[in-house]
């Protein structure tokens, strides 16, 4: 085996399907093909779980797996909501990312259908001196013939369709199938954790899966990764406690904001928009969780349109969980001013919202490239006009 993990090491940013030609047919020491794919999923892996991959044993039972695993990032905050010392299930163990750092001070029961992943799994957590135990069984047939309590429940859905390899979002369409499971859920512990795509509608959500005390809509970078819904079968839930949590690409925490749903707040409409204003774009996860309008208004910002989520202010906020930056120019959207826009700006930033043309449509029409370090906002204000503004990110 260590003849293989030199060769992992010796071939780690090696281009996969050149070393599966390479190497085809040759007589090795060792399983080439497994070690190719160990290359692999490193690859795909190593920004997502870079912990895990500092032990050169660790092994991935195929790239797919590594594709889809959990970020460590997040995978480290789902342990904060689980109680030290509780008895966690967790019924989709996959690559057990989110098993092995609940695992750090709890206990956990992983039950993962596919033989050989589970097997791998099995060989990561004994490797890795993890208090989690991998069971190779159908987790449907598991929680039906388990007689024993948990203190909590997760579970991550595999998010392809089993026979297209598409992916999918709802509930039903996943696999398991949780809605299908949740009598029986019910009956093994009081709470579930349930992970979602960020495409699911958190209010059919919480219609499909009922009984939802919390949701947590978490992201990394900018970009919204997940939503997760906490199941509470002994308590009427309503209304539902929402967390929007952030966190940058070195996982610090940017942002944790809580509020209730359902969330209906409006914002002031602003009637003008000046030069020397500051614009505010809500994160995606602020979008995604609703709460834009919200926030907003304790920031007391001005909504440039109903069906846009762009908004201005005079004053500086560095602490808004989204984008800020400082409006030096604007104008009118018309064809015939257009060219001597892009004269101005071989190279430009640019966002739309609410307005008639995509980005790529107006970069086309401009003839700017992307990048630089101005930002447009193509936009419509209240009044119904589109409208140009360009802007500079605020120095902090």
């Amino acid at each position: 085996m260590e003849k293989m993990y030199q060769f992992i090491d010796d071939n780690i940013t090696a281009n996969p399907k050149e070393l599966r030609l390479k190497y085809y047919a040759k007589k090795m020491d060792f399983d080439v093909d497994i070690a190719i794919t160990q290359i692999e999923s490193r690859q795909k892996a190593r920004n997502k779980i870079p912990e895990l991959l500092e032990n050169k044993h660790f092994l991935f039972p195929n790239s797919i797996v590594a594709e889809q695993c959990t970020n460590e990032i997040i995978a480290r905050y789902h342990s904060l909501l689980v109680a030290k010392g509780s008895n966690v299930l967790d019924i989709t163990a996959g690559l057990c990312v989110d098993s092995y750092y609940i695992g750090k001070h709890s206990k956990v029961t992983a039950i993962e259908i596919d033989k050989f992943t589970a097997e791998t799994g099995i060989q990561n957590m004994q490797m890795l001196g993890a208090n989690v135990t991998v069971v190779n069984e159908d987790c449907v047939d598991y929680v039906k013939s388990c007689n024993e309590k948990y203190d909590i429940i997760f579970a991550d859905p595999a998010r392809r369709d089993s026979e297209t390899g598409k992916k999918v979002s709802a509930f039903g369409n996943c696999s398991p199938n949780i809605l299908s499971m949740l009598t029986d859920l019910r009956r093994l512990s009081r709470y579930l954790m349930i992970k979602s795509s960020p495409m699911v509608d958190i209010s059919k959500g919480l219609h499909e899966l009922g009984s939802v005390s919390e949701v947590w809509i978490t992201g990394i970078g900018g970009e919204c990764k997940e939503l997760l819904f906490k199941l509470d079968f002994e308590q009427d839930t309503h209304p539902v406690k929402a967390h929007i949590v952030e966190f940058n690409n070195k996982g610090e925490m940017l942002w944790d904001y809580s509020y209730e749903l359902p969330c209906h707040d409006t914002a002031e409409l602003c009637s003008d928009i000046k030069t020397g204003e500051m614009i505010y774009e809500p994160s995606a996860c602020v979008i995604k969780g609703g709460a834009a309008n919200k926030i907003a208004g304790q920031y007391n910002l001005r909504k440039i349109h109903n069906n846009s989520h762009l908004y201005i202010s005079e004053n500086i906020h560095r602490d808004f969980p989204g984008r800020m930056m400082k409006i030096y120019r604007i104008e009118d959207y018309h064809s015939r001013n257009l060219k001597s826009i892009g004269k101005d700006y071989p190279r430009l930033n640019i966002t739309t919202r609410n307005f008639p043309h995509t980005a790529e449509e107006l970069r086309s029409k401009l003839k700017s490239k992307d990048g630089g370090d101005d930002y447009l906002f193509a936009t419509t204000t209240g009044n119904e006009k589109p409208v140009l503004i360009f802007c500079q990110r605020e120095v902090v």
